[in-house]
């Protein structure tokens, strides 16, 4: 017949027909697949710089509502001003060079005894963060023979833990390499690996040691504190910056538009075949 349209469906043709009805079935998975690739959002919730008012001087940990304990020295270690303190054997200060660091500032923890295993702890309170996601950080030691660790320490409401989590950055340089040998690192609070803790209770003077070990998921928890607990190997030195706690990470908006459409349309092709 003239002006046929053969690609119509044809009624009494049960294979096009078919083929016709799940048009429209798998156009919907399609368009959710396509929505299922979005990136998920996270929001900022803390962050900490230490940035530094004048470039080329050491700040103050107190200068910016940080605490810094020192096992070594068995002192409060908050407002040295100098970069080295006590005997001149340890020291922790903020460190604010152009032309060490781009944000200018990071913290330093240096060990000059020849003495290994020294703990710092550097610490701040009085922060509010509801469900953390993740935590991003920059970290460096020095020199490369540096056996030095970092483990995360959080505050939920008064009882501070200690991450069973270490981490000695691969990083490694005088202070000066900072900007380009530190190394990037994610803590996950949500992972089960990252849910290994121990009660700790920071002391100017004592043993720095970790109390019990318990299981905690972070994530659902308010932080009212954070800070790093720092053994450091002899003659040696670690390095922090660039603090990003991170939301538990949400779907888009155009996800969830995308799920409930599809919603609709199953809901809506039910009632049509009843």
């Amino acid at each position: 017949m003239v002006g046929e349209n053969k690609d119509a469906p044809n009624p009494s043709n049960p294979t096009t027909m078919t083929s016709f009805k799940l048009i429209p079935t798998k156009l919907a998975i399609a368009i959710l697949a396509g929505l299922m690739t979005v990136t998920s959002q996270a929001a900022v919730l803390w962050s900490e710089t230490f940035t530094v008012g004048t470039a080329g001087n050491y700040d103050t940990y107190n200068a910016h509502s940080w605490s810094a304990y020192d096992k070594l020295l068995q002192q409060n270690v908050s407002s040295v001003v100098s970069p080295w303190t006590g005997t001149g054997t340890d020291s922790i200060a903020i460190v604010g060079k152009t032309d060490l660091h781009s944000t200018i500032g990071f913290a330093a923890f240096f060990n000059a005894d020849t003495a290994a295993g020294t703990i710092t702890n550097l610490f701040k309170t009085g922060i509010s963060v509801a469900n953390p996601g993740t935590l991003t950080y920059d970290a460096m030691k020095g020199p490369t023979t540096v056996t030095g660790s970092l483990q995360l320490m959080v505050q939920v409401g008064s009882q501070w833990y200690v991450s069973a989590t270490s981490v000695t950055p691969s990083g490694s340089g005088a202070s000066g390499a900072f900007n380009t040998n530190a190394t990037t690192y994610t803590f996950d609070f949500t992972t089960a690996t990252n849910s290994s803790w121990y009660t700790y209770t920071p002391a100017v003077t004592g043993t720095y040691a970790l109390g019990s070990s318990l299981t905690l998921d972070v994530s659902q928890q308010t932080i009212t504190g954070i800070g790093w607990y720092e053994t450091l190997g002899a003659s040696s030195a670690l390095y922090v910056d660039n603090m990003v706690v991170n939301s538990i990470p949400e779907p888009t908006t155009a996800m969830l538009l995308g799920s409930g459409a599809l919603g609709l349309f199953w809901q809506a092709k039910r009632r049509r075949r009843s």
